[in-house]
């Protein structure tokens, strides 16, 4: 059974049909901590942005075949990423959250950011 809990946050435009999309990173931007991802969606057809503001971290290829996506916690993210990554800290920040992107094969990826947005194109 899936944790419901996990999509809470998640726009239900993003989640519905996600499942066999395609994601493609169209931005980053390290100033103002954006990141600008297109998601393709076989059913509808449906094409979107996802923006995500106030980014700490990005762990994904420049385009994947996804699954789904879901939030997540600090246990949900490699072992010893913290010591690795940010060896100061001892938990993540309070506004921050951890945004798990899975592979359609398998693969899981994941975004540290503050807040996902969603908005269909076409």
């Amino acid at each position: 059974m899936e944790d419901s809990n996990k999509k809470i946050g998640l726009p239900p435009s993003l989640m519905r049909y996600l499942p066999d999309s395609e994601l493609e990173i169209l931005s980053w931007d390290g100033a103002p901590r954006e990141l600008t991802i297109r998601i393709t969606k076989d059913i509808g057809p449906e094409v979107g942005l996802i923006r995500f503001s106030g980014v700490t971290h990005v762990n994904l290829p420049p385009q994947l075949g996804i699954a789904g996506i879901e939030i997540g916690g600090l246990n949900d993210l490699p072992p010893n990423y913290l010591s690795l990554y940010r060896p100061d800290d001892k938990v993540l920040d309070e506004c921050e959250k951890v945004f798990l992107i899975h592979g359609s094969w398998g693969e899981e990826y994941f975004v540290i950011a503050q807040k996902l947005e969603y908005e269909v194109q076409v």
